[in-house]
C-alpha cells in the first residue's frame, strides 16, 4: 500500500478499514460495510479481467512481479474478509 495506516504500509485488515470509514470518514457502520462490499465486488471482477489480460498481452508482464501480486493478493484477502464477516447489504 502506498500510504500508511496505523503506522504501516501493509494492507489493512477488514476491521481496520471499517474503523477508518467510521472514525475518519464519518460513515455509519452500515454505510462503510456497503462501500467495502462495492470495493470487494470490483476487486473480484478486476482480478478476473487482469488475469485474462496478462495472459493475452505480454506488455503486462511487469504486473506479474511478486510485490505487486502480494499487494493485490492482500487486497483480495481483505475483500473476502469483508464479505465473510458481514451479510450482504441489499441495494
Amino acid at each position: 500500500m502506498a500510504l500508511t495506516l496505523n503506522g504501516t504500509t501493509r494492507w489493512p485488515a477488514a476491521k481496520e478499514l471499517q474503523q477508518l470509514g467510521e472514525t475518519r470518514c464519518g460513515g455509519t457502520p452500515s454505510q462503510v460495510r456497503n462501500i467495502l462490499e462495492h470495493i470487494a465486488g470490483a476487486l473480484s471482477t478486476n482480478s478476473a479481467e487482469v488475469g485474462a489480460d496478462m495472459k493475452e498481452h505480454p506488455e503486462f508482464a511487469d504486473a506479474r512481479s511478486q510485490p505487486r501480486r502480494d499487494a493485490y493478493s492482500d487486497s483480495i484477502l481483505c475483500s473476502q474478509q469483508v464479505r465473510s464477516k458481514e451479510p450482504a447489504v441489499s441495494r
